[in-house]
């Protein structure tokens, strides 16, 4: 009896402990524009901010770490605060900007170049 209640126990500890899992929110970076068309080797400069409703409450982290998920298509070129230029490449498709702030803060931009 006393080792059914010793599993029991261990039963009743181990069902508590998964259901307490650690959720982590990731901080949102506005950029903007939040889709931009760009022409083959155009230009478009992006600019990342606190959502209006957070600016009392939150800041950006500097440096901003600017970056692309296809380079093929093109490139961040110039990087100086809060705004990053992309320079589109001599192909047509699809690009995505990322920026991240220090403190994981991340916001994602849309780019179609034709």
């Amino acid at each position: 009896m006393k080792t059914a209640n010793t599993i029991m126990g261990l039963l009743i500890v181990v069902l508590f402990a998964t259901g307490c899992e650690k959720t982590t929110t990731r901080a949102v970076i506005e950029v903007s524009p939040d889709a931009a068309a760009v022409d083959i080797r155009g230009a478009v400069t992006f600019t990342a901010s606190i959502p209006e409703a957070e600016r009392e409450t939150r800041q950006l982290y500097y440096p901003l770490e600017w970056q692309v998920s296809n380079p093929g298509l093109g490139s961040v070129r110039q990087t100086a605060g809060d705004t990053a230029v992309y320079v589109a490449g001599d192909s047509e498709g699809v690009n995505t900007i990322t920026v991240r702030d220090q403190a994981g803060a991340e916001g994602v931009a849309a780019i179609t170049q034709d």
